[in-house]
């Protein structure tokens, strides 16, 4: 189907790049190579690049491209690759060396880590120009999609006021649950599927080292998106909106400042 062909172009790239071009086979590429090749994906020479239409080549065609010294290298008919194109195929190439280095035909994956470049004009592609105009009003653009998306902080102070106004005695289960979870993901900026997923064996404390400026506190293990784990620190201010949710439930006992309950009870 589409999804097999696809990689299977993007894998037969690969090859005869690593052969034809870097000349040394796919198990000997390093980092350097998998840089070398995003970079390659964006500016493919022109020698190498093949025109579409019937594959059976004349006897004339055949020497024209043997004179010129072409390199067929599968599939590229255009002078660079997309953004969106180079990235899709270096999750295609990062995901098959994670199967090469499960089969253990390779010991390490060159290619993990390696992104496409920015897509803003010029930046990642050795532009240092401060009259970059067109770089600074797309990234202007960026941030202001971005700030159409949140709460402005009138909202934000609004439900601050209510979820510490005097509530009625019926609305304290409520209240003391929407008040832990607006403040738990205001404070760390976690995804909903993150904050749902905590749980008390999640949280470390880290005693303080003033021999590295380390001043200690709680942080949050967490295993959010494409399963990549970060630690998230947990402010003072949290904890105690936390101290106070969990003796709400009844699982501790004001103060508790150790937060002993059992390891897997949920935060929320």
């Amino acid at each position: 189907d589409a999804t097999v062909r696809l990689y299977q172009r993007e894998v037969t790239r690969l090859i005869a790049w690593s052969i034809q071009v870097r000349r040394r086979p796919m198990s000997s590429l390093s980092i350097e190579d998998a840089l070398a090749y995003r970079d390659f994906l964006g500016a493919i020479p022109v020698s190498i690049l093949i025109k579409k239409g019937p594959k059976q080549l004349t006897i004339a065609q055949r020497q024209a491209r043997q004179e010129s010294q072409a390199i067929p290298v599968a599939g590229f008919t255009t002078l660079s690759l997309s953004t969106s194109s180079i990235k899709k195929a270096l999750v295609i190439i990062n995901g098959f060396y994670n199967w090469l280095v499960s089969v253990r035909y390779v010991t390490a994956n060159p290619f993990a880590g390696v992104k496409a470049s920015s897509a803003l004009p010029g930046v990642g592609q050795s532009s240092t120009s401060a009259d970059d105009m067109a770089s600074l009003e797309f990234a202007r653009s960026r941030k202001e999609s971005v700030v159409d998306r949140t709460l402005p902080r009138e909202a934000t102070d609004a439900i601050d006021r209510y979820l510490d106004q005097q509530i009625d005695p019926k609305d304290a289960e409520f209240i003391a649950r929407a008040r832990f979870v607006f403040k738990f993901a205001t404070m760390t900026g976690m995804r909903i599927s993150e904050i749902s997923a905590a749980r008390r064996d999640h949280l470390e404390y880290l005693e303080s080292d003033p021999s590295n400026g380390n001043t200690g506190g709680w942080i949050l293990h967490v295993v959010g998106k494409r399963s990549k784990a970060r630690e998230v620190p947990m402010p003072d201010a949290l904890i105690a909106h936390l101290e106070d949710y969990l003796s709400h439930r009844v699982l501790i006992a004001l103060p508790c400042p150790t937060l002993d309950v059992s390891a897997g009870t949920f935060l929320v």
